[in-house]
């Protein structure tokens, strides 16, 4: 498969109150993460993790979510862009993300019919 060598991945994570610092801690044992920035807003944490392929991006994404503290995780990995000096090279889509869940499938089907139907 070949590899995103231009563009890096961002995860951006919610954490348990008080426990930034010891997730930053676990953090910093993958090697795959290259920055890990404290932030104001709706989220505690944002990771860069570096240039890689869609499967290590998915396994390097999937061990952070298994960090206990880690209440959510927002991925966003580019897969073109532009560069200050040259055009747009393609029409492609610029990115993707990935959403943590807190609940099944279902449940959020449920929850957004209601909302939905309330709407109405």
């Amino acid at each position: 498969m070949q590899s995103n060598i231009e563009f890096p991945t961002y995860v951006f994570a919610t954490v348990h109150p008080g426990r930034a610092t010891k997730v930053v801690e676990e953090l910093k044992r993958n090697s795959q993460i290259d920055l890990i920035a404290p932030v104001t807003g709706r989220y505690d944490l944002v990771l860069r993790l570096k240039p890689n392929t869609p499967h290590n991006v998915y396994q390097t994404v999937k061990e952070i979510r298994e960090i206990s503290d880690i209440r959510t995780t927002d991925t966003h990995t580019g897969f073109d862009g532009i560069m200050p000096t040259k055009k747009l090279e393609s029409q492609m889509a610029l990115g993707v993300s990935l959403l943590n869940c807190e609940h099944t499938t279902s449940e959020q089907v449920r929850h957004s019919s209601t909302l939905a139907s309330k709407n109405l």
